[in-house]
């Protein structure tokens, strides 16, 4: 496998089984000689198969009309894109089952590896200029369903998400108002992910759908006192 390997991000793709049947007979042949893409693919079955296999867990309290009321005042204020449509509802109930698992972490061993969390890390996704001129509402939206499927493929490794507005502000010092930002690259959203260590956060960010797009993504650490 290498950075540009054109299956790299369709592996979730084909593990969800929504390849077309001669996408799926290439991936499988271009899998069984690529050990990396192997590897990944194995891992997102175990990260799948262990989200899925968290326990129910009743919230102490409806959060979805307070965030349903946010959303209508803000699509009200400035009709926005979004990646996550689906999981920004279900959001809170992921980070609830995350500390549930990390609480109950006596199960199957895979399930154990995946409670175990010592690290954040911010994936900031960076876009070149252009990055989406031309594209119609149908690709836009196939791209959305492939960030969603990706983000919710994580489950409690994925603790948040979310797109950014085209436009920014610049204040730099002694300005008096802040300047829009200039043109060109920019960072288009970010992805938060807990993990165990480094190694971890650099193998889901390559299996992310960004990359196959051309964008590049800038992983940051949280620091932890």
């Amino acid at each position: 496998m290498t950075a540009d390997d054109p299956w790299l991000e369709r592996l979730s793709e084909y593990l969800d089984e929504d390849l077309e049947p001669s996408a799926r007979d290439a991936c499988e042949t271009h899998v069984a000689g690529c050990a990396e893409c192997r590897r990944l693919l194995a891992d997102l079955r175990r990260l799948r198969d262990a989200a899925r296999a968290l326990p129910a867990r009743a919230p102490t309290r409806d959060l979805w009309p307070g965030i349903e009321q946010e959303l209508i005042r803000t699509a009200a204020a400035r009709p926005r894109r979004r990646w996550l449509l689906a999981f920004a509802a279900g959001v809170f109930v992921t980070l609830g089952a995350a500390l549930a698992f990390r609480l109950l972490g006596t199960g199957a061993s895979g399930i154990e590896s995946v409670a175990r969390v010592g690290e954040q890390y911010l994936l900031l996704l960076h876009e070149p200029e252009g990055f989406e001129s031309g594209s119609d509402e149908a690709e836009h939206a196939a791209l959305v369903a492939r960030y969603e499927r990706w983000a919710l493929e994580l489950g409690p490794r994925c603790t948040g998400g979310e797109e950014l507005e085209v436009g920014g502000l610049e204040l730099r010092p002694g300005a008096a108002e802040p300047a829009p930002s200039p043109s060109g690259s920019r960072v288009g959203g970010y992805f938060l992910l807990a993990v165990e260590d480094r190694a971890e956060a650099v193998a889901l960010a390559r299996t992310c759908p960004h990359l196959g797009q051309g964008g590049w993504i800038e992983l940051r650490r949280i620091r932890t006192r």
